[in-house]
């Protein structure tokens, strides 16, 4: 059966992590530990649905990639485990410590949905970068260590880790994820932005209301009908936007 954690619902963040972005995070950290060094902190802000939105969002999101990755082992399979919950609860402190965040139980129950979603991004991609062969099948051989995140995984955990991954329950799971995304009922193109950052985006753009002029709803479902890129969605929508 496919844990919770694998089946979590999007958090206005990618689904997936990639070294890049896991570089990225580590020097975000580091610069928001110097800024707290010198008591300087980061206001964000909420779109209607309670979305993530603002010059920081992507600053806060990729710290929370970060904070997962120290305080959350691999081996957590279900995100709802009670057992997490001093380690949620430290991440929660870590992000309020740099960050201006008001109606904190709201917003906590957000930050952690996102936290979840970037375990589950973390997990996946070890298993795909380390784990998989070009079939994208798990490998019999045992996978070397990845010394270069042992700042995030100690080599017993990666042990155990490997262990899940080799599990029939999680094979058949990912087989069947797997045919599932490579026949989309819809093109998938949202990229790093998330729906919400890029409604911002084009409300940006247009200089307008797209939620009073269109309904935001209709804009984002056919959006995701047509599987357009933003540049695409702009061309065809935004005269429309600004009359």
């Amino acid at each position: 059966m496919a844990s919770d954690q694998e089946n979590s619902q999007d958090a206005n963040a990618p689904d997936d992590t990639s070294e890049k972005e896991i570089t990225r995070g580590i020097t975000i950290m580091k610069s928001i530990i110097r800024d707290r060094d010198k008591e300087v902190t980061y206001n964000v802000n909420w779109n209607a649905d309670n979305q993530l939105i603002g010059s920081n969002a992507a600053k806060l999101a990729s710290y929370i990639g970060t904070l997962v990755r120290m305080h959350i082992p691999i081996t957590a399979t279900r995100w709802s485990n009670k057992e997490l919950g001093s380690a949620k609860d430290k991440i929660w402190t870590e992000i309020l410590r740099s960050f201006n965040i008001e109606d904190t139980t709201i917003r906590k129950k957000y930050i952690l949905q996102l936290a979840g979603k970037r375990h589950r991004g973390w997990r996946t991609f070890l298993t795909n970068k380390y784990l998989k062969d070009k079939e994208k099948k798990i490998v019999e051989y045992d996978p070397e260590y990845p010394v270069k995140y042992a700042i995030f995984i100690t080599e017993e955990e990666w042990v155990a880790f490997v262990a899940q991954r080799r599990d029939e329950n999680f094979k058949k799971v990912s087989a069947t994820n797997r045919e599932r995304a490579s026949n989309p009922t819809y093109a998938y193109k949202k990229g790093r932005l998330g729906y919400a950052r890029l409604e911002e985006k084009i409300l940006d753009e247009t200089k307008s209301d797209a939620t009073s002029l269109l309904g935001k709803k209709l804009v984002w479902e056919r959006m995701e009908l047509l599987g357009m890129t933003f540049n695409i969605f702009m061309m065809n929508v935004r005269p429309y936007l600004n009359r």
